[in-house]
Order: structure tokens, then C-alpha cells, then sequence
């Protein structure tokens, strides 16, 4: 996906706008962390995840890292951008995983608006976004869509 805008530092209510995309600055190399350690905290107990004996022998050839865990990562990552003056989060959903990641593969972000629209706070609007991750070869991993009430700009 192309980017029509870098990562800013303006990311109030009235900052965003439908249509609008942003290439997130940051990436993370995927580690046994977040392969092993995660899969067993969610006490996702999936052979691929965490057994290197049995994944060798999948297609993949290696354990590969569970999708919530990359889905976190790449909502993470559009964090500074998206969600610097977010009050809370109020949806996360139509999450799509499209290519496995494995140990290695570092992870990018890119954010799309698909609306903003004004809640019942006078000083928040609700804006939604689909995040979009992709690894280093430019692959796409994932995309999750995400309902953010954000602060508006404070007024002098």
C-alpha cells in the first residue's frame, strides 16, 4: 500500500480524516518471545506455535507466531500515530491474517481512516481504522479494523 502520508505528530480528533493513510515509522523483529512465550500466556496450545519438533516437519518449516500476538504488534506499532490521545478503545474487529510470520520476520505497519464521527463526549470524536501489517519481503500479514474514541484539540 502506498502511503500518502509519514507518520505525524498531530493525531487529535480533528487531525484525521477519511481516506487518509500513514506509514507507520516503526518496525518489530518477531523473537522466540512473542512466538513461545505469548502462544502460552493465551494458553494457545497449537502445535505450530510452540512445538519446533512438529513445525519443522509443516509447510512452514518452523513454529510461526500466533495471530493475535501479530495482529497486537501491528495495532502497536500505529500506536503513536493513531492512539496517542485516545481515551479508549471501543472496537476491534474483521481481523484477517493472510500470511503466517515466523521468528525473524520483522513487522511494519500501515494505517488507513475509514471514518471519523462524533460520539456523545464534547471533547472526543470516534475514528476508525484499518491497520495493515506487512513484513520485510512487503508482504501482507494482516489487517484489523479499530474504533478509537480520540480526544478533540484542546481549545485556548
Amino acid at each position: 500500500m502506498t502511503s500518502q502520508q509519514l507518520t505525524s505528530p498531530d493525531n487529535y480528533f480533528e487531525d484525521f480524516t477519511p481516506g487518509q493513510k500513514m506509514r507507520h515509522a516503526r518496525g518489530k523483529t518477531i523473537g522466540e518471545n512473542e512466538t513461545v512465550i505469548l502462544a502460552h500466556l493465551t494458553m494457545n496450545t497449537a502445535q505450530g506455535h510452540f512445538n519446533a519438533h512438529d513445525a519443522a516437519a509443516s509447510k512452514f518449516g518452523r513454529r510461526i507466531t500466533y495471530g493475535g500476538v501479530t495482529a497486537s504488534i501491528v495495532v502497536g506499532l500505529a500506536s503513536e500515530d493513531t492512539s496517542e490521545n485516545a481515551l479508549a478503545d471501543v472496537a476491534l474487529d474483521k481481523l484477517r491474517l493472510r500470511t503466517p510470520v515466523v521468528e525473524g520476520d520483522t513487522l511494519y505497519s500501515v494505517t488507513e481512516v475509514l471514518a471519523c464521527a462524533p460520539s456523545d463526549r464534547p471533547d472526543a470524536g470516534l475514528v476508525t481504522f484499518r491497520h495493515y501489517g506487512y513484513n520485510q519481503r512487503d508482504e501482507f500479514v494482516c489487517q484489523v479494523e479499530r474504533t478509537v474514541l480520540v480526544r478533540r484539540r484542546p481549545t485556548q
